[in-house]
């Protein structure tokens, strides 16, 4: 289905329409209860699609035998006694502005997309007998822009959820919520004179379209009382026209940043991405996801590495340092650090274990050999920070040989109701659904999902 928000709608302006209370009691009373004071404005998720391995990047096990210890070496941070792989050194100087959650895990076989992406179980592997266990979920970015138009915190002419460059695969784009809240895709950012679809156009036809506003106000006009689905076709009208025309498309614009800003982040697309999603959150945008599978980079495998681990991170992690460190450095320079939530997080990991057997190597080690890593969803990484989470800090604690959870295990909901919370959003809140069925923010609790609670160690 195409996004009220996307190119053609835009463009076709005449033509748009607008297609348990017990157990709610106690689970909003206990989250009025812990919820903290909101901070944040804004997210931006970087997502990477595949899964990257948590052991090559942000939790090495340099001790571990052959088996499962990574080519690369880590090295020290800017904070004392937090190490990360060598192939991060931009992101280990900026480690005092994000947290790294090393007990991230994700519930359910193969890729967990799902999951960490719409705070839901699949209903095809939740055992809850909870109705709302039932439902296919949205995105959250779906549910964030929602809720901040709802309480009227965000009335800006730009979706509340944009999607850069389209729907990450995994998710449920706007689920059961209504269409006007599904992800806003923009495309590839690092494309010559990029603009939004439908957000650039030339002076000639800004005045046929201002023209035809004009006309179209004259027609709308006969002193009757609309009925409700005028009004709320006029409404979409309306904010088409603020963004082809207004202040708001400027935002797209990335020619306005210096070409020193847009070498920072690097000239690809999840360097021009990252800038427009600062762009995007200064202006107010509930919801930014960055989503980069790495298949973009010539001679990578991408971040979903069953062979050829070292030779694709070697072409991968150089633009996620630069560009997702280039983020936490530009928006603490400019003060919106604060207010901006952001996270670094995946589908799922890798496995610890390599797929092929280090001593029928000769002695090389597997990662140079084309090897690669399995799917594994029991121990993560996300990185996060900004928006009232603490910088230079790690929770949880998997064990020596990155299989285990060690301390602290980090559910989804457990990240995505601390996120909620931050946003001033209650997780315990109800969802419309067209059949009427119950639904929560977040289900975790109503669905009795195991959890290790929300990161309040980490929340300022």
């Amino acid at each position: 289905m195409d996004s009220p928000w996307d190119r053609r709608d835009f463009l076709r302006v005449t033509g748009a329409g607008v297609l348990g209370a017990g157990l709610a009691g106690a689970i909003a009373g206990r989250a009025a209860a812990a919820a903290p004071k909101p901070r944040a404005k804004s997210v931006i998720g970087v997502y990477l699609e595949g899964g990257w391995t948590h052991i090559d990047t942000f939790d090495p096990k340099p001790n571990a035998p052959p088996s499962v210890r990574s080519f690369f070496k880590p090295i020290p941070t800017s904070v004392p006694g937090t190490e990360i792989t060598e192939l991060f050194p931009l992101m280990a100087k900026c480690a005092d502005k994000y947290t790294i959650i090393r007990s991230q895990t994700a519930p359910g076989g193969g890729h967990g997309g799902y999951v960490m992406l719409c705070n839901a179980m699949n209903p095809k592997e939740a055992a809850s007998t909870h109705p709302s266990a039932k439902l296919v979920y949205p995105c959250v970015g779906a549910v964030v822009g929602m809720k901040k138009v709802e309480d009227g915190t965000y009335k800006g002419d730009i979706p509340p959820w944009v999607c850069i460059p389209g729907i990450p695969w995994g998710g449920n784009n706007y689920g059961f919520l209504p269409p006007k809240y599904q992800g806003f895709c923009v495309g590839d950012p690092n494309w010559k004179d990029f603009r939004a679809p439908g957000v650039s156009l030339s002076p000639e036809e800004e005045k046929r379209l201002e023209k035809r506003r004009a006309l179209l106000a004259a027609v709308g006009s006969g002193g009757k009382e609309k009925a409700p689905a005028a009004q709320a076709a006029e409404a979409l009208r309306q904010s088409e026209f603020r963004l082809l025309t207004g202040e708001a498309k400027t935002v797209f614009d990335l020619s306005l940043e210096t070409k020193e800003a847009r070498d920072r982040y690097g000239r690809h697309m999840l360097g021009q991405g990252c800038l427009l999603a600062r762009r995007l959150a200064e202006y107010g945008v509930p919801f930014t996801t960055v989503t980069w599978g790495g298949g973009d980079v010539q001679g990578s495998f991408g971040w979903d590495m069953h062979e050829q681990v070292n030779k694709s991170l070697r072409l991968l992690a150089p633009i996620l340092d630069q560009a997702v460190s280039a983020l936490f450095e530009d928006l603490a320079r400019r003060g919106t650090l604060k207010d901006t939530i952001v996270l670094l997080y995946s589908e799922s990991s890798k496995a610890p274990d390599w797929n092929v057997k280090p001593e029928t190597l000769g002695g090389k080690h597997p990662g140079e050999t084309g090897a690669g890593r399995e799917h594994y969803n029991e121990v993560m990484c996300t990185v996060l920070g900004g928006g009232g989470f603490k910088g230079g800090k790690i929770l949880g604690e998997s064990d020596d040989h990155g299989r285990y959870i060690k301390s602290r295990p980090v559910y989804p909901w457990d990240l995505w109701e601390s996120v909620y919370q931050l946003m001033g959003i209650d997780p315990a809140d109800r969802l419309p659904n067209p059949d009427g069925c119950t639904a929560y923010v977040s289900p975790a609790t109503a669905c009795s999902y195991a959890r290790g609670g929300i990161l309040k160690e980490i929340m300022e």
